[in-house]
């Protein structure tokens, strides 16, 4: 029987220390690249406007090699036809700019690309990226963070690849997620204090685990969320 999940990748203040942040290559036909990939566009409240991009885009993984590779235009991703689209000359800097950025991205999940900068969120969780678990106190005891979904579901999230089960991926600011995190937790806690089952040990827990996340939202740059299904093993 599948579950569902929801996993927050953080881009903390640490992101571009980290490596976790670089200009737009001067060797990407950028504008060409925000066409081929429209449906991925997120425009911002601040009237900016990005695109979250799985590294399947303009990444394929060579077999032979073991490891990813830039993907020629016009590779296929299912139906789809991908690639990055490049300028036409490179210069010999560049071309090895081009290799120790490859390099760099053979732990990226997705890709936020802007008109200046682009971000990667990682695989997993590493120095710059913060990985959670879907907080506690943003389900319980409230209706906020449904809210904050139904809001957004339209405009901010945009179906993974899987062959098997339906996943999402969604894009926001730090600022975003962190108002949203602060909503939540005075109705959490008036909730909190009128269960029967609570217990001092879970209340430090989740204590610890607010102070966790506020410690990781202050001063992110990105939060996507990844909501998956995953068989449970429950029938």
């Amino acid at each position: 029987m599948p579950a569902i999940s929801t996993r927050l990748y953080i881009l903390t203040r640490e992101a571009a220390e980290a490596g976790l942040r670089f200009d737009v290559p001067p060797w990407w036909d950028l504008e060409r690249l925000f066409e081929l990939n429209a449906d991925r566009r997120v425009r911002l409240p601040d009237g900016r406007e990005v695109m979250l991009i799985g590294w399947t885009r303009i990444l394929t993984y060579d077999l032979r090699a073991g490891k990813k590779v830039w993907a020629r235009p016009g590779e296929s991703e299912g139906q789809r036809r991908h690639g990055l689209p490049e300028k036409q000359s490179l210069a010999e800097a560049a071309s090895a700019r081009r290799q120790a950025l490859l390099e760099a991205l053979q732990d990226a999940r997705w890709l936020i690309v802007g008109r200046t900068r682009v971000w990667m969120v990682p695989e997993r969780a590493r120095p710059g990226c913060a990985v959670f678990r879907e907080p506690y106190w943003w389900e319980w005891g409230h209706t906020r963070y449904r809210a904050f979904w139904s809001r957004h579901w339209q405009d901010r999230f945009f179906e993974e690849p899987n062959p098997v089960y339906l996943d999402y991926v969604g894009l926001f600011t730090g600022e975003e997620i962190r108002a949203l995190d602060e909503s939540t937790r005075e109705p959490f806690w008036a909730w909190w204090r009128e269960q029967e089952y609570r217990t001092r040990d879970r209340e430090t827990w989740l204590r610890e685990e607010m102070a966790r996340l506020e410690e990781a939202l202050q001063g992110a740059s990105w939060v996507a969320f990844y909501r998956y299904e995953w068989e449970s093993g429950l029938s």
